[in-house]
């Protein structure tokens, strides 16, 4: 398997505040084509860097989660000389899961694959609690490089957990590298005390490439590890030529101020496969957006399935300025629904990253690209049965338009729960005002009816308006 190395940017100092301006410089990252490497051929080093800026938001928080930082040096019986565990972090996040992220070095002249730490979880006592083995954020991991683990474990009792890191096996690696280019990288540090990573990946190759996994960390003026995270987005495959998103945030909580010698870098793994033959999805006109009163911004599309498969689709959106900058990207799964042979449902796009910290004037949005990952994208056998929605009634109170109304089952099964989906549009010019989901439990027998609620703010939208409203529900057969 063909695995990639990483990169590095290096961040400016932090001088501008309160906008959504972010950092961007375009970089063709070229790494070494496959070349079948030996274990002791020596290999490049290479690093590509941008020099850029975090530019933060004003805005302060108080439930901000808790960072601590800890050196975990390996106990393992792997010797040092070769490769170690150099430092560990943890934090735990306001939820209350523990995170775990640590730095692995190669101090050998060779290099190691399939490289895997154990991390231990202990009590004050030195009882575990719990454990997990996680591979490295690149595999392989050449002569000189440094890469990171993370890991998330949920529901720990402690507050002041003792942890430890080792590495636990490794082999010497034969595989080269993948070549693809990452390009359009935007920065933007956020009040949340968060920063965004968001760029695109462009293969450059003949052949297909499968993104495995891309991740950041921060690292502090020291070389010291501060936070790390896996991307929340991004495309999986890219066929020759073609060009995807990602989105990778990093919560920087413990790192109030950045210095020019801080440093973020973004590991990725990926390899050649081969093609995905296409599946027919294809978004109908042109896409329009709203701003909902929480400030959250809304992009909205229309796609059809025009396959003969039940899909379930992997959306991904991606909005750029005048300049051809990314500034953010997002993910739509179609509220949870899968779409049926020539069926027709709206798409929304509200899970942005810096977009929605700091939203910037819509005249700079440009244009904006949608796509879907047939990685990602499955066919289904789930069948959801088509239910009816009927509107009752429709009340605007100062802008908060409350729908009554129920839902009925025509079908010959019954349903184990629903999910109905509403676009509010202005009927003078037919934009969209609001698209919303809700979700009902319980059984709706055959020919059943049930009555839902459905309640939206349109202050900023619509105001006194009375929208038309467009309903559509769905029912998951009942096993």
């Amino acid at each position: 398997m063909e695995r990639t190395g990483f990169l590095t940017f290096d961040g400016a100092r932090l001088t501008d505040v309160k906008n959504l301006l972010t950092a961007f410089m375009v970089l063709a990252f070229q790494l070494l084509s496959a070349c079948n490497l030996s274990p002791d051929q020596p290999v490049p080093n290479d690093h590509a860097s941008i020099q850029g800026s975090v530019i933060p938001t004003e805005g302060s928080r108080t439930d901000q989660p808790i960072i601590a930082l800890t050196t975990a040096p390996a106990t393992s019986s792997i010797e040092d000389a070769l490769l170690s565990v150099v430092e560990s972090t943890f934090h735990f996040d306001r939820l209350g899961a523990l995170h775990v992220i640590g730095v692995v070095r190669n101090h050998s002249d060779q290099a190691l694959a399939n490289i895997q730490v154990s991390i231990q979880i202990r009590d004050s006592q030195g009882q575990t609690i719990t454990q997990a083995t996680v591979p490295l954020s690149t595999d392989p991991l050449f002569p000189g490089e440094r890469a990171v683990f993370i890991w998330e474990f949920q529901e720990i009792s402690i507050t002041t957990p003792l942890v430890t890191a080792d590495i636990v096996s490794f082999n010497l690696a034969a595989a080269g590298r993948v070549d693809f280019e990452i390009r359009n990288i935007n920065i933007a540090r956020t009040g949340d005390a968060r920063l965004h990573l968001t760029g695109e990946i462009l293969n450059s190759l003949l052949v297909p490439v499968y993104v495995d996994q891309l991740s950041a960390a921060f690292f502090d003026q020291d070389g010291h590890i501060r936070a790390a995270n896996t991307w929340e987005l991004g495309s999986h495959y890219l066929e020759p030529g073609e060009i995807g998103p990602f989105r990778i945030t990093i919560d920087l909580t413990n790192n109030a101020q950045s210095q020019p010698s801080d440093v973020v870098e973004l590991y990725y793994r990926a390899e050649k496969g081969p093609l995905i033959q296409p599946v027919g999805l294809s978004f109908q006109g042109e896409p329009e957006y709203y701003i909902a009163s929480d400030g959250t911004f809304h992009l909205v599309a229309r796609l059809i399935n025009d396959s003969g498969e039940v899909l379930q689709p992997y959306l991904l959106a991606s909005i750029y300025d005048p300049q051809g900058n990314l500034i953010d990207t997002s993910l739509s799964t179609l509220f949870g629904l899968p779409l049926s042979p020539s069926e027709t449902l709206p798409v929304d796009f509200s899970g942005w990253g810096a977009l929605n910290d700091g939203l910037p004037d819509p005249k700079r949005i440009w244009k904006y690209a949608l796509q879907w990952d047939p990685y990602r994208t499955q066919s289904t056998s789930s069948k959801w049965i088509s239910l009816e929605p009927q509107l009752d009634s429709q009340r605007n109170d100062a802008g908060i338009v409350r729908v009554q109304g129920t839902i009925s089952n025509p079908g010959e099964h019954p349903v184990n729960g629903y999910t109905i989906v509403a676009r509010f549009w202005d009927p003078a010019d037919g934009r969209t005002l609001a698209l919303i989901a809700q979700t009902g439990e319980g059984t709706l027998s055959a020919g059943q009816s049930t009555p839902f609620i459905l309640e939206v703010n349109l202050s900023l939208q619509a105001g006194d308006l009375s929208p038309e409203i467009e309903l559509i529900a769905k029912g998951q057969p009942l096993e």
